[in-house]
């Protein structure tokens, strides 16, 4: 008789069939493993065919671990009487104990099955589904004679396809697999069917998904949890994105991440939009630093330092480039500020805009040659960040290290800068503090994780045609560097492409509009029609895409406020 995890875990190609009431998998063998209508387990190879069926075992209310030793013997004893009597009416079983001690597990902690098969020549399939559900019948009967107080129902399609899953995926049920089981030979399943909570209808991935360090959520199909979805460390080193409207749970999947990162020991910098990481900050292991407070909780940092190891003409040319972005400046007071910066640094080791600003205010023969126009122009643009809440990040305290932000766990509120400007330059000077460092290092680093809410002021959308942003090559220069970015975001329309494409995990929560639709269904490699339903996904579902994986599915993320906080 063959053994079924074997069976279904041989080495397969990737041709798949499924239906509500049949899927098949075929392999240059050819194998072929069916789930009939009548719920039944078919595997057809080399012109032999056996068929499985499995009943479900529900226990008594009162668990054995309450019983007595005799109870015990009792229970022992009839269980050998019963597989001899089923020996005897010539019935192959199999007996299966399945155990999962997670309190994330939709199956009970623990589960019986009984497996009936047949086998035989390919051509008495029919006879063989014939007698298997015959003794299916003669099995049940034979464990309610001795055990009346349980109850028996033989899987369906759904529970049947979940089993198989868990028997593969082997996190879940504490079942010895064969040897030969890796996450390469196990087989991905393909299916399009419409799930009953009107969501997108996803393919299922293969149990890879359940094989990462970080636990964020459930795999849906159908409506039906078919098993853990656990991102792999290694995925996210390559940089994520979250897309959503607001509302749509994208910002609570972004501190699940936190909470698992932690868990982890994975030292994490959060760029924190609108404060609200505060309840993931109140974790011991955090610290909540606010741009622009005063006290021990201000964030204070100096922008114009070059970091030691940095070349200065790269370090001139990002500092020019974030004040080109942020405040649109013409080439002009762009080559001014250049030339103000080259001449600063070449002169002092950590300049100031307060000598900045003194610098261009004094005309020096280096500056000739710019416009009174381009100075004063660049002067009204600098001026206000050394004065008011501004100046309490740029202009006052002890500058926080680049190494301080990195080796824990920081959250960096920018709510309390009312200006949208203000905010997006101290986040990007935030950002070239870990771009210089982590370049300084040559990758030889540990994994960092920078998250950025309100992505799309960092990296706004452009037309392929156009230069990348300053944000967007900083951004895809780390990822070589031991540096994972987690963006999150509104709508890909309002975002960069390419920093999108270019993010290894991909997760859109609910997202309307026929634009969106139609960029997403190109980058998951889905027809429009099929994923037009995210507009309508529930609050904390999202339809997730791993460049590891080679098909998209659904993940209904783990709420914040329903996990126990990491110690």
């Amino acid at each position: 008789m063959l053994n079924l995890p074997r069976i279904v875990v041989g080495k397969f190609l990737s041709t798949i069939k499924l239906s509500p009431s049949v899927f098949s998998y075929t392999d240059t063998s050819p194998t072929t493993v069916e789930i009939s209508p009548e719920n039944l387990l078919i595997v057809t190879k080399n012109k032999r065919c056996s068929v499985f069926g499995i009943l479900k075992v529900e226990p008594p209310s009162r668990g054995l671990k309450n019983s007595p030793p005799l109870e015990f013997q009792m229970i022992y004893r009839k269980y050998q009487d019963l597989f001899t009597s089923l020996h005897k009416l010539g019935i192959n079983v199999i007996y299966l104990y399945a155990i999962s001690p997670s309190k994330r597990e939709s199956l009970p902690n623990s589960i019986q099955f009984l497996m009936v098969s047949a086998s035989g020549s390919h051509k008495l399939k029919k006879q063989l589904q014939v007698q298997v559900l015959h003794d299916l019948g003669r099995t049940t009967s034979a464990l309610l004679s001795a055990f009346p107080e349980l109850k028996t129902s033989q899987l369906n399609y759904i529970d049947l396809y979940r089993v198989l899953y868990r028997l593969m995926n082997n996190l879940e049920i504490s079942l010895p697999l064969p040897s030969n089981i890796s996450p390469s030979n196990i087989p991905s399943f393909l299916f399009h069917l419409q799930s009953p909570l009107k969501v997108v209808s996803m393919p299922l991935p293969s149990p890879e998904i359940g094989f990462g360090e970080l636990a964020l959520g459930e795999v849906f199909y159908m409506n039906n949890r078919v098993g853990p979805f656990r991102l792999r460390l290694s995925d996210l080193s390559r940089h994520m994105c979250i897309l959503g409207v607001t509302g749509s749970g994208k910002s609570n999947t972004g501190k699940v991440l936190v909470r698992e990162l932690v868990s982890q020991n994975i030292p994490v910098l959060i760029l924190d939009w609108h404060g609200e990481y505060k309840d993931v900050s109140d974790n011991s292991r955090f610290s909540y630093l606010i741009a622009g407070e005063k006290g021990p909780r201000g964030l204070h940092i100096s922008p114009l330092k070059p970091f030691k190891l940095m070349d200065a003409a790269e370090h001139i040319s990002l500092v020019t480039g974030i004040f080109e972005e942020v405040y649109t400046l013409t080439p002009p007071q762009s080559y001014t500020l250049r030339v103000v910066l080259s001449d600063l640094i070449s002169s002092t080791d950590d300049p100031t805009l307060e000598e900045l600003i003194s610098y261009i205010e004094s005309s020096p023969a280096s500056l000739r040659i710019s416009s009174r126009e381009s100075r004063l122009a660049l002067l009204r643009r600098l001026t206000p960040l050394v004065e008011g809440q501004t100046a309490r990040i740029f202009s006052s305290g002890n500058p926080a290290t680049i190494e301080e932000l990195l080796r824990g766990y920081i959250a960096v509120d920018l709510s309390y800068l009312k200006d949208l400007n203000t905010r997006t330059l101290v986040a990007l000077f935030l950002l070239k503090m870990v771009y210089e460092y982590k370049l300084s290092q040559g990758g030889n680093t540990p994994l960092h994780v920078t998250i950025i809410e309100e992505a799309s002021n960092i990296l706004p959308y452009r037309r392929p045609e156009m230069p990348k942003s300053i944000g967007e090559r900083m951004i895809s220069e780390l990822r070589k560097y031991g540096e994972s970015v987690v963006l999150i975001s509104q709508l890909p329309t309002d975002t960069s492409q390419a920093a999108i494409k270019n993010s290894c995990v991909k997760i859109f929560h609910r997202i309307g509009g026929k634009e969106e639709i139609r960029i997403i269904s190109g980058l998951l490699g889905l027809p429009e029609n099929e994923i037009s339903p995210l507009s309508n996904l529930p609050t904390g579902y999202a339809v997730v895409k791993i460049d590891s994986i080679s098909t998209p599915f659904l993940v209904h993320f783990y709420n914040i406020t329903n996990l126990k906080p990491t110690s």
